[in-house]
């Protein structure tokens, strides 16, 4: 009978006798921190991770509690895009940024209903945010922003995500990096700092992009919707922020919409018109960023980095500054 020792030689396996030290106390970090997560978990000592509903919660405690007069709705191009502290400061009056991970124009439209209905406070005004995208009919964030249409029309909160373990496993994970890279005499990994935008092209690789312009459809119907959800809660007509891009982000539209849809600057144009027609405020920042200068406020072709979320907030408190009533009223 062959002996255990044999099958699991380590001289078969090429695996060192001596495993250091380090690694078996990241090893046993990992194992006592997990009992610890699950433990704690049992007991309902762990506190939630952020989830829709958490975020949803903490927005409708915001707004009930600070009453903020200018709302932002939009999605990742706004979260990566205004710097609320910075633009409450310039503006002398409290803004809060809505943002919804991939949230089309009708669905912010829904959105901001529900805001209402849950917190019985309205804004002073408000103010959506979009690249052409946000009003494919067909694309990813179209498929993505049903989530927000179905909320809306529930009119309540969504159940808790479970995915504290999994956040709290991230947690650890890093921990156990930094400790064992301390032990080999290596300081932490710093926090991951935002490179500029290079100016590379998007390409058929692009496969989050390529989504959002499945079947591209223009849907300006959805600015009637937005006009609508505005005044059936008596607000004047909401101003539409046309977000900065770069010339890469337009030249990848033509490049892979199909020759029977509207070029890049025939979609802005119609966007615009649209806008005007259903008596909306248009705040046109689209026009493409080109060269490296440019590039450097960006993080990818349509988002900014905090660099460029400053350039952008002063530039857009600017524009807002004369749309805005002369003073806050009071509550």
């Amino acid at each position: 009978m062959t002996s255990r020792s044999s099958i699991f030689s380590f001289d078969t396996l090429k695996i060192p006798r001596e495993i250091p030290k380090a690694t078996l106390f990241a090893l046993a970090l990992v194992g006592l921190s997990e009992l610890g997560v699950r433990a704690m978990m049992a007991s309902g000592k762990l506190e939630e991770d952020v989830s829709l509903r958490k975020t949803l919660v903490r927005r409708i405690d915001t707004i009930t509690q600070e009453k903020p007069p200018i709302w932002f709705l939009g999605n990742s191009t706004l979260d990566w895009g205004v710097d609320e502290n910075l633009l409450s400061e310039l503006l002398g009056r409290k803004v809060i940024k809505l943002a919804h991970g991939s949230a089309t124009v009708n669905a912010s439209a829904a959105m901001l209903d529900f805001y209402i209905s849950q917190t019985g406070q309205k804004p002073e005004r408000v103010v959506v945010t979009l690249t052409k995208d946000d009003i494919n009919r067909n694309g990813f964030r179209a498929e993505r922003s049903q989530t927000y249409l179905d909320l809306a029309r529930d009119d309540k909160l969504p159940f808790a995500e479970p995915i504290m373990l999994r956040r709290a496993r991230a947690n650890i994970r890093d921990g156990a990096v930094d400790s064992l890279m301390a032990l080999k005499g290596k300081p932490p990994q710093a926090t991951k700092v935002i490179k500029a935008y290079d100016g590379r092209p998007l390409t058929e690789k692009s496969t989050l992009e390529i989504s959002l312009l499945k079947d591209f459809d223009l849907a300006t119907d959805w600015f009637a919707e937005l006009k609508s959800a505005c005044a059936r809660n008596g607000l004047p007509a909401p101003v539409v922020v046309l977000m900065p891009t770069t010339d890469q982000y337009g030249a990848f539209h033509d490049q892979f919409v199909g020759e029977s849809k509207p070029t890049y600057e025939q979609v802005h144009a119609q966007i615009v018109s649209a806008i005007e027609k259903n008596g909306l405020i248009c705040v046109d920042f689209s026009v493409p960023a080109r060269g490296q200068s440019e590039y450097a406020k960006f993080r990818d072709p349509y988002h900014l980095r905090p660099e460029g979320e400053k350039w952008f907030t002063r530039q857009l408190a600017g524009k807002l500054t004369p749309l805005l009533p002369a003073t806050q009223p009071s509550n």
